[in-house]
């Protein structure tokens, strides 16, 4: 049998006492051990627990820092890292510590939870619903992942989504507070914006209702009413098209090109030329996505022009 050295017996007494929250006597155990061999990463990674488990993210930080850098391919300390990151909200820090280790633990749904909130904690909410996705895929039961990409839903103005996971995270706990009030205030959103919204999506302002009562107009004859339908309808399907696109372009092309631009300079793993060519990759997706805005802004000015002419008197 192997005798253990001081160093790992002054660890395995500390690990003992976290394991009944004493979380002091652990801590000073695992300063012991430090003062032993300052390299020792179970010491590290113990007392790192033992200060996080103390709301002490400070020192919790420095210590799973020093693990990261003695093991650095280990995922697990990576994405503890950037939990605690995440509670002292250097969120910068802490994707570039999450990206890593969701790497190297591909199917860790708490590196993409704690990504989400670190996305989310940088106002980046396409990112942070793409990563709450991820850690949903994962782990199809996370009550709190259902419950956070909600509230960004409800950021985005997306209530019907926000919607369907606030539902979901009452069908795993029908219990759960936070959404029960997240759902109530998404259903008064949405008929608030159904009663505010004409068929057409615009909002009606009663002050200048009247108004436009007492406006004169040119009055239309048969064919011109019909000539009028035929291209609104020409306009509206033409806005349509190429607004579908820009949605595709943005769900497939866009979000994938900003996500891969973050983790090569996250990385850093790419030689210079391979950075060029991402980044040459995302202004040419950019240049796309503007050309793409401007033919959705041309077509719907082109459809207010024409309403304009049909109703202006002559």
């Amino acid at each position: 049998m192997v005798s253990m050295t001081k160093t790992e017996a002054l660890c395995e007494s500390a690990q003992q006492h976290l394991h009944k929250k004493e979380l002091a006597d652990a801590i000073d155990l695992y300063e012991q051990a430090l003062e032993m061999n300052e390299r020792c990463c179970d010491a590290h990674e113990g007392i790192a627990t033992a200060y996080y488990l103390g709301k002490d993210y400070h020192s919790s930080a420095e210590h799973f820092k020093k693990v990261t850098l003695l093991r650095p391919t280990d995922g697990n300390v990576l994405i503890n890292y950037g939990c605690v990151l995440n509670l002292l909200e250097k969120f910068p820090e802490a994707v570039k510590a999450l990206q890593k280790g969701s790497l190297r633990k591909k199917k860790s749904f708490e590196a993409f939870y704690n990504l989400g909130l670190a996305y989310k904690g940088m106002n980046q909410t396409a990112m942070a619903v793409s990563a709450y996705k991820e850690s949903i895929r994962l782990s199809p039961d996370n009550l709190d992942a259902h419950q956070n990409i909600a509230n960004v839903y409800i950021d985005m103005q997306n209530l019907k989504k926000a919607i369907e996971h606030y539902q979901k995270a009452l069908e795993l706990n029908p219990g759960f507070k936070k959404a029960q009030i997240g759902l109530e205030n998404a259903i008064v959103l949405q008929q608030e914006a159904k009663q505010s919204a004409s068929p057409f999506g615009r909002l009606v302002d009663t002050s200048h209702a009247a108004k436009a009562v007492i406006t004169t107009e040119r009055e239309l004859s048969v064919e011109e009413r019909h000539d009028d339908r035929k291209m609104v309808r020409e306009l509206s399907k033409k806005s349509e098209v190429v607004g579908k696109s820009l949605v595709a372009f943005l769900k497939k092309e866009f979000e994938p090109s900003v996500l891969k631009l973050n983790r090569s300079v996250a990385e850093m793993t790419e030689t210079p030329w391979q950075l060029t060519e991402v980044e040459e990759t995302f202004r040419a997706t950019v240049s796309q996505l503007t050309l793409l805005r401007k033919q959705l802004k041309r077509k719907m000015l082109e459809l207010r022009a024409h309403e304009e002419m049909m109703h202006t008197p002559e």
